[in-house]
């Protein structure tokens, strides 16, 4: 199985902007906590 470069970054890509998001949420759920 052969993966190409750009497959693979957009795999990259779409991860790290899942987890981007994922931290963002975090983040405003443990404000309105704190607030």
């Amino acid at each position: 199985m052969k993966i190409s470069i750009s497959d693979y970054t957009f795999k990259l890509s779409y991860l790290s902007i899942n987890l981007f998001h994922k931290i963002i949420k975090y983040y405003k759920d443990l404000e309105k906590r704190i607030l």
